[in-house]
């Protein structure tokens, strides 16, 4: 079976904030055809400060953590976790470890793009999904 692939690695649509990035359009030589790409999220210097304050970085980072340490010990829960630990781990954290920086060239062209539009200062744009994410029902702008 053939496949017929075209590239664009542009961004086409806005929902709210999330933009949408056209990757590639592909079509096979039974009629099979769609469109693939990414969305994405601006992360603004403000979300950004919120997210790494400590306390809110260890709210939203316990599970994996505690995944961490399940996969290294087995039987392994809140309870049992060292306060200091956790604190230090969620300290030496970088944006990898927190966000999905996937594509992160054309999440920099929509920080950018958010940031003209918005005014609000931006840090990058972290990947939310990706795929076939066009939906046919959906509004786009």
């Amino acid at each position: 079976m053939k496949r017929n692939d075209k590239h664009y690695n542009k961004i086409v649509a806005r929902v709210d904030n999330e933009y949408y990035v056209l990757k590639y359009t592909f079509e096979h030589d039974d009629g099979f055809k769609g469109a693939v790409g990414s969305v994405f999220y601006p992360i603004t210097k403000n979300c950004y400060d919120w997210d790494n304050d400590i306390e809110n970085l260890k709210e939203r980072m316990i599970y994996r953590y505690l995944s961490i340490k399940r996969d290294k010990y087995g039987n392994f829960s809140e309870d049992d976790i060292d306060e200091n630990d956790f604190t230090n781990w969620c300290e030496n954290l970088e944006d990898e470890d927190i966000y999905d920086l996937s594509d992160f060239d054309i999440g920099m062209e929509v920080a950018k793009l958010y940031e003209s539009e918005s005014g609000e200062m931006t840090v990058f744009s972290e990947c939310i999904g990706g795929g076939r994410c066009f939906d046919p029902d959906t509004s786009y702008t």
